[in-house]
């Protein structure tokens, strides 16, 4: 992979990630790569790009551990990002799961193979089809059982692809968590792009709104931006997206290190981002919602959103309460949509309660409040 005049490389990236790891006080014993290449999906348009159908996946199984039958959880991140932005959950469940924390084909560490589907039921093939292929592979070569079942854990984007991964393997889940998943509701029929562009008080920012939504149909994403100002508009993007979007990071150490995984990453080609445009239309509503679709999982669902979450929630909500959903609805207090980041004790607690019981989620939140200080 190129683009090594702008400081991007393989090497590097790899380096940014292990960074974060050793930030949530990970050993080499205690994590490893758990890659695997893949066939890739095609249509009658891809065009191969040579070594790049491969899925990048971090294990997690602390070595100073003596169960070595540790309950499975597979966790996947959001739209562009990447696993590693997992760093502080995984740090608080690492003695309780056998992590593998995978990146999105497309996205992340993982290969940049060419992506140009248009049409939703492809763009869930494509990322359905490679997580398959992922986890069949890596099971085999870890001496898991293909009918062990374990948790999957998706947060925004990765919650939707998580969501429909489900619908067509549900028998091999313990149970769905979805922190903050996007693609719930349907678009409200009053819903309409120009209009709440109109509804800008200046000229410019109506112009800008209408340009967004041009650039959304033509399949241009935030990323071809930053490619195209390259490393020094980069830096300026991050800090300016990490303090509104991730105000959680503070430690100026952990920011810089944020920064140098998000540059690694979001300079990379273009490949899976575009399926925000495929999958998602302006709004961030999906083109095929999950609230029709996620009641016929049969796996039970975790649901978790912040407090302070931009996610609308609403009709997550009221599929629990009406019980069309065989699942269970918690709000992570002091979080934002990031709420693995913003509150990943709480989070942890309560992924806790839903995977191993209340009397460990207890122990685990009295050993935080009373003998650590992370």
């Amino acid at each position: 992979m190129g683009n090594s005049w702008k400081g991007i490389s393989n090497e590097k990236q790899i380096l940014a990630e292990i960074q974060l790891y050793k930030r949530a006080g990970l050993t080499f014993r205690d994590f490893g790569f758990a890659d695997a290449v893949i066939q890739p999906y095609k249509n009658e348009k891809t065009v191969d790009r040579p070594g790049e159908n491969y899925i990048h996946a971090v294990e997690i199984k602390r070595s100073d551990l003596v169960n070595d039958d540790l309950p499975i959880i597979i966790m996947i991140h959001g739209y562009g990002s990447g696993g590693a932005m997992y760093h502080r959950l995984v740090k608080k469940l690492a003695p309780y799961f056998h992590i593998f924390v995978l990146d999105l084909l497309g996205m992340g560490c993982s290969g940049r193979p060419e992506y140009n589907f248009k049409e939703p039921d492809e763009a869930e093939e494509f990322f359905v089809d490679s997580l398959r292929q992922w986890k069949v592979k890596v099971f085999k070569e870890k001496g898991i059982s293909q009918n062990k079942k374990y948790y999957l854990c998706g947060h925004s984007l990765g919650g939707y692809i998580s969501s429909v991964y489900a619908l067509k393997y549900e028998n091999e889940l313990e149970k769905l968590i979805l922190l903050s998943p996007v693609g719930i509701p349907k678009k409200p029929d009053d819903f309409d792009y120009l209009t709440i562009a109109k509804k800008f008080d200046t000229l410019p920012k109506r112009v800008g709104a209408r340009m967004i939504l041009y650039l959304w149909d033509k399949s241009f994403t935030p990323f071809d931006v930053l490619r195209y100002i390259g490393g020094s508009g980069t830096h300026l993007f991050l800090k300016f997206y990490m303090g509104k979007r991730m105000p959680s990071i503070s430690d100026l150490e952990e920011i810089q290190e944020v920064k140098n995984y998000f540059q690694q990453i979001f300079l990379r080609p273009s490949s899976s981002e575009q399926a925000l445009n495929t999958i998602l239309s302006p709004g961030s509503w999906a083109r095929k919602p999950l609230q029709d679709r996620i009641i016929d999982i049969k796996a039970p669902i975790v649901l978790m959103y912040g407090d302070r979450d931009w996610m609308d929630s609403t009709v997550a909500k009221q599929l629990v309460n009406d019980k069309k959903i065989n699942a269970t609805f918690h709000v992570i207090e002091n979080s934002d949509h990031h709420l693995y980041l913003d509150n990943p004790i709480r989070v942890a607690y309560k992924i806790l309660v839903e995977t191993h019981g209340m009397k460990v989620a207890q122990a685990y939140l009295y050993k935080k409040q009373h003998y650590t200080s992370d």
